[in-house]
């Protein structure tokens, strides 16, 4: 796996937005549905063999990773949902 897919979850226009490759997709109405939907497809990804992530921007411009392919479990726990939001 040579390069990473990244899924960047962001708030903006009072919704959550999943960002990758240049597109924008959403809105959703609470961040653990977006985080849903970027692992998602970021597990789909991973499995065609492509490193895939998906990272958080907080709105105070914090960034943290919410979940790496092939190191987290996937689907995501109910506790790690619960992170997420």
């Amino acid at each position: 796996m040579s390069r990473t897919t990244q899924f960047f979850i962001v708030f903006s226009d009072n919704a959550w937005h999943v960002t990758v490759n240049g597109g924008r997709y959403g809105p959703f109405r609470q961040q653990e549905a977006a985080v849903q939907a970027a692992v998602d497809a970021a597990y789909s990804v991973g499995s065609k063999g492509e490193a895939a992530e998906v990272l958080v921007q907080e709105p105070e411009s914090e960034i943290r990773t919410a979940w790496i392919y092939g190191q987290d479990p996937y689907p995501l726990a109910a506790s790690s949902r619960a992170e997420a939001s």
